[in-house]
C-alpha cells in the first residue's frame, strides 16, 4: 500500500484519507513520502521512523507494534495513538503535541538517544529506560524509571521507582512527584536547581555511585546507603540508615541517623538533622568538625565504632557500650542535661569534655592518652581512664571508684569517691585540690570512709573536706584514712565540715596520708530543736543513752536531719487529740442548747384554730414582748405548750482542721455524732429533761505520718427556765471515750511504727441566757454562754520498737465564753396551715484555760519524760448558724441546719438534722 504525497521533501504530513488509520501489524508497510525519501515505513514489528525528513503523523497509529524513531529528522505525533509495540527513540527528535500520544498506556518507553519532546502533553506509559538523550518539557507517568545516561528535562510522576544504573550520567530536571522511590546504583544521578528526587516522602537508596543534589535541599522519606556517596546540597529524610559509603551533603530534618553494617560511613558536612545518632556496626567518621549535630543523643552500641578522626564533635547525650575513637579531636558531650550510661571505650589522643548539668558514667575501660574535663554536671568513674588527667571545674563533681591517671580540683570543683556507697578512687598519677574546692566524703560508724589513693604527689592548695555521715552507731572517737599518696602529702587543707550535729571533725597529716577523726561533742540532742516539741523529743532520745536504737539512731544525724527525726518522734498526736475531743464535745453541747433554744413553734403568738399546733412553749415557756391576739384557743402570751412530755433528736457531721502554730503540725478531724433525748414540764416556767449520744472522730496529723480515732459515748441532763422575757438554758454531761492512735516514725536511718490504745473521759457544765424579742414574725434573741469542758486522758504505752511511747494520765481544762444573737422567721401556708421556721446565728465565741493541750510522754524503754504540745484549740472564732424546721404535723417537727466556726487558725464546717416530737 502507497500514497504519494504532494508536501514538499523535507516535510511530510501523513494524514490522507487513504492511511487513515494506519494499522500496524505483522504485515510490512511502506509509506513514500517522496521521490528519493522514504520518512516512515511499516516493519514486522511496527512503524519504523528513520529518514531525516521532519514528519507529522497526524492520524492514529493503533495495532500490536511499537514505533521506532531513528535518523536525524523529527516525527511529530498529534494523534490518540493506539499502537501497543511501546516506543523507541535513538536519535533525531521525537515530539507530541495536543492530543498526541505514545501508543496505549502501558507501552514501554526506551530512549538511547536524540530528543523526546513531550509538548507540554502529559504521557503515561509502562516501563521508561533512558540509556541515552534527552527527555524534554511536559509529563511523564511510568510504572518504573529505568536511566542509564542521559537528562530528563520533564516531570516524572506516577507510582513507580527510578532507578539509576550504569557508569553514566543521568541529570533531573523536573518537579518530579513519582512516589515509588528513588535507587542509584552506579554512575551519577544528578539534580539541577530544579529537580527534585519524586515525592517527598518517597525513599531513596544508593547502593553505589553517586548521588549529586546539585546545590539543592531536596526532601525524602527514608534514605538508606550501602555504597557510593550523596554530595553536594542538603538533603532532608525521615531517617537515615547508612552502612557503607560518603556523605558529602548536609543531612537535615527531624530524622535520626543509624550506622549499621560492617563498612564505614564518612560525614564530610556539618550536619543538622535533629534525631538520634546510633552507630551499632562498623565504623562512623567525621570528615569535618560539627559532622555530628550539636543536639544529637549518640548512641555507640555493640560492635559500632565511632572515628572523629581529629576533628572536634560536640552532642548531646553519649550512650552505649561501642567505642570511641578520638584520634586528637576534642569531644563534648551532655549539653542536654541527661543522666547517660557508656560501658564501652573511648582510646585515643585529645580531649573528652563533659558539659550540662547531668551525669556521664563512664564504666568501661578506656586507654586515653589525652584530658578528661568536668566542666558541668558529674562525672562517674567505674572503669579505668589509663593515663588521662581529670580535672574538675568550679560546680562540677566527679565520683565514682575508677581509676585516673591524675586528678585537679579547680577552685568550686567537687571530687566525691564512690557514689551509692562508700569507694575508693585510685589515680595513678598525682592529685590537686586547689583553694574553694571540695573533697566530699563519706564515713559509716564501722569506720569506713570514702578514700583517694594516689600513685605521685598529693598537693593541697586549701580546699574543704565535707564529711557525710551514713546513719549508725559512732563511737566517741573514730579515725578514718581519706587520703594516700605515695609521692607525698604537701600542704593543708583548708578546713573539715561534718553533717552531724553531735560529732566533731578534726583532720591530722602524715607524711603520705591524710586522716579524719569524728568526736563526740557536749552538745545536748536539744539544742537541734527548733520547736518546744522537737526540744523535748531531743532530751527524751538523749537520755537513753548510746546502745539504744533510738539514741544510736540520731547521734550522726545532721542538724537538719535531727529536727525532721523530733518530729517524728515527738509523739504529739496525744496531746493534739485533745483538741479534737474539745471540738468534739462542742457539737454535743449545742445539739442539747439547739434544743433548748429553738421553741417549736418560735414566731407563733397563738395557736392557729384548729390545727391542734401548741405555742411555742416547748421546752421553755417565754414570754412576748407585747399582747397579741389569741386565735380562739384561750391560750393568751405567755402560756406553755399544753404537752407535757417531747422527744427529740440530733443528727451531725463536721470536718474541721487547726493549723500549725509553728510547733505542732497540723490536725484534720471529721467527727459523726447522735444525740437523743427527752424533756418535761416541771412547772409552768421550768422544763428539764435529759439526753444521750455517742460521737466518732477521726484526726489525722499528715506532716508527722500519725493518725487516730476518738469514740465517745455520753449521758447528760438539762434544764430550760423562763424568767419574764429571760430564758436561763443550763446542763452538763459526763462521756466515756476511747482512743486509737497510729505513728509511722521513720528519719534518715530508722523506722519504726507504733499503736496505742487508751481509754479517758470527758465532763463539761454549760449554760447561756437569752433575751427574747418577739416581733410580728419574728424573733430575736442576744445570748450570753459559757461552758468549762474538762479531757481526761488515762496512762498508756505504745506498742512498737524503740520508737514506743509511754504518757502519763493527764486533764485538759478549757472555758469558752460565747455571745451572739440568733433569729427565727415564720413561713405560713405550707400544708395543713402548717408554718416552716427559718433560723439563723451568728455570734463570737473565745477560749480561755489549757488551749494548748499536752501529753507527758517517755519513751518505753526509758529515759525521762517531758511535755509534748498538741495543736490549739483556737483562742478565738465567729461562729454562724443557718436552718430550717418544718412543722410536718401538729406534734412533729423535723429541721435541718448548717453550722460552722471560723477563727485565726482552725475552722469547722457540719451539718445537723433533729427531729421532734411532743405529746
Amino acid at each position: 500500500m502507497s500514497h504519494a504525497s504532494s508536501c514538499p521533501p523535507r516535510s511530510r504530513l501523513l494524514a490522507t484519507t487513504a492511511l487513515l488509520p494506519l494499522i500496524l501489524g505483522m504485515a510490512a508497510m511502506t509509506v513514500p513520502v517522496g521521490p528519493a525519501h522514504a520518512a516512515c515505513a511499516a516493519t514486522t514489528t511496527g512503524l519504523a521512523c528513520d529518514g531525516p525528513d521532519d514528519v507529522t503523523l497526524a492520524s492514529s497509529v493503533g495495532g500490536s507494534g511499537g514505533l521506532s524513531k531513528a535518523g536525524t529528522g523529527s516525527v511529530t505525533l498529534s494523534a490518540a495513538n493506539t499502537y501497543a509495540g511501546g516506543t523507541s527513540l535513538t536519535a533525531g527528535t521525537l515530539s507530541t503535541t495536543g492530543a498526541g500520544t505514545l501508543g496505549v498506556p502501558d507501552a514501554a518507553l526506551v530512549v538511547s538517544g536524540g530528543r523526546l519532546d513531550l509538548g507540554g502533553t502529559t504521557q503515561n506509559v509502562g516501563l521508561v529506560r533512558l540509556t541515552g538523550g534527552t527527555i524534554a518539557d511536559g509529563t511523564l507517568r511510568g510504572s518504573v524509571y529505568d536511566v542509564q545516561s542521559g537528562s530528563i528535562d520533564a516531570a516524572l510522576t506516577g507510582p513507580g521507582p527510578l532507578v539509576k544504573s550504569g557508569a553514566g550520567t543521568v541529570t533531573l530536571s523536573g518537579a518530579n512527584t513519582y512516589s515509588g522511590g528513588t535507587r542509584v546504583d552506579g554512575g551519577t544521578l544528578q539534580l539541577t536547581s530544579t529537580g527534585r528526587l519524586g515525592a517527598a516522602d518517597a525513599a531513596l537508596v544508593v547502593g553505589g555511585g553517586t548521588l549529586d543534589l546539585g546545590g539543592t535541599s531536596a526532601s525524602a522519606g527514608p534514605v538508606v546507603l550501602t555504597a557510593g556517596t550523596i554530595r553536594n546540597g542538603t538533603l532532608r529524610g525521615t531517617i537515615y540508615g547508612l552502612q557503607a559509603g560518603t556523605v558529602d551533603a548536609v543531612l537535615s530534618g527531624s530524622g535520626s541517623l543509624a550506622k549499621s553494617g560492617d563498612g564505614t560511613v564518612l560525614l564530610t558536612q556539618a550536619n543538622n538533622y535533629s534525631g538520634a545518632t546510633t552507630v551499632t556496626n562498623g565504623i562512623l567518621r567525621s570528615g569535618i568538625a560539627g559532622a555530628l549535630p550539636a543536639a544529637t543523643t549518640l548512641i555507640v552500641a555493640g560492635a559500632g565504632s565511632l572515628d572523629l578522626a581529629g576533628t572536634n564533635q560536640s552532642v548531646a547525650a553519649l550512650n552505649g557500650d561501642g567505642r570511641v575513637s578520638l584520634g586528637g579531636a576534642t569531644f563534648t558531650v551532655g549539653s542536654n542535661g541527661g543522666d547517660t550510661l557508656f560501658s564501652g571505650t573511648i582510646d585515643g589522643t585529645g580531649a573528652l569534655v563533659k558539659a550540662g548539668a547531668g551525669r556521664l558514667d563512664l564504666s568501661g575501660n578506656s586507654p586515653l592518652a589525652g584530658s578528661v574535663t568536668v566542666a558541668e554536671g558529674r562525672l562517674r568513674v567505674g572503669g579505668n581512664l589509663g593515663a588521662a588527667d581529670v580535672s574538675v571545674a568550679s560546680g562540677a563533681i566527679i565520683e565514682g571508684t575508677g581509676t585516673l591517671g591524675g586528678l585537679s580540683i579547680r577552685g568550686g570543683g567537687r571530687v566525691a569517691p564512690g557514689y551509692d556507697a562508700i569507694g575508693t578512687l585510685l589515680a595513678n598519677g598525682n592529685v590537686l585540690f586547689e583553694a574553694a574546692s571540695t573533697y566530699q566524703v563519706k564515713a559509716d560508724a564501722a569506720g569506713h570512709s570514702d578514700r583517694i589513693v594516689a600513685g605521685g604527689i598529693a598537693t593541697l592548695r586549701g580546699g574543704l573536706v565535707d564529711v557525710q555521715a551514713q546513719a549508725g552507731t559512732y563511737r566517741a572517737n573514730t579515725t578514718y584514712t581519706i587520703l594516700d599518696a605515695a609521692g607525698g602529702v604537701q600542704g593543708r587543707f583548708a578546713g573539715v565540715t561534718a553533717n552531724f550535729a553531735f560529732l566533731t571533725p578534726s583532720l591530722t597529716y602524715a607524711d603520705d596520708a591524710v586522716q579524719l577523726h569524728l568526736a563526740r561533742n557536749d552538745l545536748g540532742f536539744d539544742t537541734a530543736g527548733a520547736t518546744f516539741n522537737g526540744v523535748a523529743a531531743g532530751r527524751r532520745a538523749q537520755s537513753l543513752g548510746t546502745g539504744n536504737a533510738v539514741y544510736d539512731a540520731v547521734g550522726p544525724l545532721s542538724t537538719a536531719q535531727a529536727r525532721q527525726a523530733f518530729d517524728a518522734l515527738s509523739g504529739e498526736v496525744h496531746a493534739s487529740a485533745v483538741t479534737a475531743l474539745v471540738e468534739a464535745g462542742g457539737l454535743v453541747r449545742e445539739a442539747i442548747l439547739d434544743r433548748m433554744r429553738w421553741a417549736d413553734g418560735a414566731g407563733l403568738t397563738c395557736t392557729p384554730a384548729g390545727s391542734g399546733l401548741p405555742a411555742e412553749r416547748a421546752p421553755v415557756a417565754r414570754v412576748p414582748l407585747n399582747s397579741v391576739p389569741e386565735c380562739g384557743t384561750g391560750l393568751g402570751p405567755g402560756s406553755l405548750d399544753q404537752r407535757v412530755v417531747g422527744l427529740w433528736g440530733q443528727g451531725f457531721g463536721s470536718f474541721g482542721r487547726t493549723a500549725s502554730d509553728g510547733n505542732a503540725a497540723a490536725l484534720g478531724r471529721n467527727t459523726a455524732g447522735l444525740v437523743v433525748g427527752g424533756d418535761v414540764a416541771a412547772s409552768d416556767m421550768i422544763r428539764v429533761g435529759a439526753a444521750a449520744g455517742y460521737t466518732d472522730t477521726a484526726l489525722d496529723v499528715p506532716l508527722r505520718l500519725s493518725r487516730g480515732n476518738v469514740q465517745t459515748g455520753f449521758g447528760s441532763v438539762y434544764a430550760g427556765i423562763g424568767l419574764g422575757a429571760f430564758d436561763l438554758r443550763i446542763g452538763g454531761l459526763y462521756g466515756v471515750s476511747d482512743t486509737e492512735t497510729r505513728r509511722d516514725v521513720a528519719f534518715a536511718g530508722f523506722r519504726d511504727n507504733t499503736h496505742a490504745a487508751y481509754g479517758g473521759s470527758v465532763a463539761q457544765a454549760f449554760g447561756e441566757v437569752g433575751y427574747r424579742m418577739d416581733l410580728a414574725g419574728l424573733t430575736l434573741e442576744p445570748f450570753v454562754g459559757g461552758a468549762m469542758i474538762r479531757v481526761g486522758q488515762d496512762a498508756f504505752s505504745e506498742l512498737g520498737g524503740a520508737a514506743a511511747l509511754a504518757g502519763a494520765a493527764r486533764d485538759t481544762t478549757v472555758t469558752t465564753a460565747t455571745a451572739g444573737v440568733r433569729a427565727e422567721a415564720r413561713i405560713d401556708g405550707f400544708i395543713g396551715g402548717l408554718p416552716i421556721l427559718l433560723r439563723g446565728l451568728v455570734g463570737y465565741r473565745g477560749a480561755f484555760g489549757d488551749v494548748t493541750p499536752t501529753a507527758l510522754l517517755a519513751f518505753n524503754t526509758g529515759g525521762v519524760s517531758a511535755l509534748t504540745r498538741g495543736a490549739p484549740v483556737d483562742r478565738s472564732a465567729v461562729v454562724m448558724e443557718a436552718g430550717l424546721s418544718w412543722v410536718v404535723l401538729p406534734t412533729m417537727t423535723v429541721g435541718l441546719s448548717y453550722a460552722g466556726q471560723v477563727g485565726s487558725r482552725a475552722q469547722d464546717h457540719g451539718a445537723k438534722g433533729n427531729v421532734t416530737y411532743r405529746f
